[in-house]
């Protein structure tokens, strides 16, 4: 801030050398010359907001930006790694092979019996109990094991990053996210809640911000202490389209009203919808002149 404590926004531009960040002049970098290293806002409030989840920054306390959801779950990341590399490992030395003895690699009118490039082949000595000249190995895949140990570590993972313990799903060879039932006590609920507390804030600083931006910038005259209010949806934990589809089927059963379904599709109030259904704000308007 300057001395009459409005905000100053600096420009500052470093070289990063190996690690050991060096300050540059603008007006030295090409690109850069024209950016004034301060700019000078003439006003008391901050134009800009910092978001952040709602976790203690525990890698580096004094930095404001705050911390991933997966800041502490590194270890359960590696774990993921190393059962996902073991499961392609498994049927990289799984492959079928055929051993054959050294009888079965003489030619056949000039050409070899089998091409000694084929990774299926291998040849042995001629030593062993075993007489037959050809002989088939095929090994057992672990998929079972390694689907089990797979998914123990997404839910290890899971659990870890705060989305609950069986929030993603191994089947049929990828990796899906397993259906949310909203519930207050459920873990992704609950932190999903959390996180809420703060961007809550952020967005309504945000929303100030534009607006004194607007008075200031664009002189629109508009109203800085306006109440502002976040609507969060809640589609991330549960499908829209289910509910949606449940609300209609209520419809129909006579357990709700219609426009309470239109007003939650299209996100609008009950009087709106009410006028956005078909013959629904010609009887509206009769009853408001009934009642005058």
């Amino acid at each position: 801030m300057d001395g009459e404590g409005n905000y100053l926004i600096e420009n500052v531009l470093y070289r990063d050398n190996n690690g050991c960040l060096t300050e540059v002049p603008l007006r030295e970098a090409p690109g850069f010359e024209n950016i004034p290293p301060v700019v000078k806002t003439g006003s008391p409030y901050r134009q800009f907001v910092i978001d952040r989840l709602n976790i203690a920054n525990n890698a580096e306390y004094t930095n404001p930006m705050g911390i991933p959801a997966f800041a502490n779950a590194i270890d359960q990341l590696k774990g993921a790694d190393v059962a996902y590399d073991s499961y392609i490992n498994e049927f990289v030395l799984g492959k079928k092979r055929i051993i054959v003895k050294p009888a079965a690699t003489k030619t056949f009118e000039g050409e070899p019996v089998f091409d000694p490039n084929d990774v299926t082949y291998y040849v042995l000595d001629e030593d062993g109990e075993d007489k037959n000249i050809i002989q088939p190995i095929d090994m057992t895949l672990r998929t079972a094991e390694h689907n089990a140990g797979l998914q123990d570590m997404l839910n290890a993972l899971s659990s870890r990053c705060g989305f609950g313990e069986n929030h993603y799903r191994f089947d049929n060879g990828s990796v899906a996210t397993a259906t949310q039932v909203i519930s207050e006590n459920s873990t992704l609920y609950r932190t999903i809640k959390k996180h809420e507390i703060i961007l809550n804030d952020a967005l309504e600083e945000l929303a100030r911000i534009i607006l004194r931006l607007g008075n200031s910038v664009l002189h629109l005259g508009l109203n800085e202490d306006v109440k502002i209010s976040i609507d969060f949806d809640d589609s991330i934990i549960e499908d829209t389209r289910t509910e949606l589809q449940d609300m209609r089927a209520d419809v129909a059963a006579g357990l709700i009203r219609g426009e309470l379904y239109v007003a939650k599709k299209y996100g609008v109030s009950e009087e709106e919808a009410i006028k956005m259904m078909p013959g629904m704000e010609d009887l509206t308007d009769e009853e408001e002149k009934e009642i005058e």
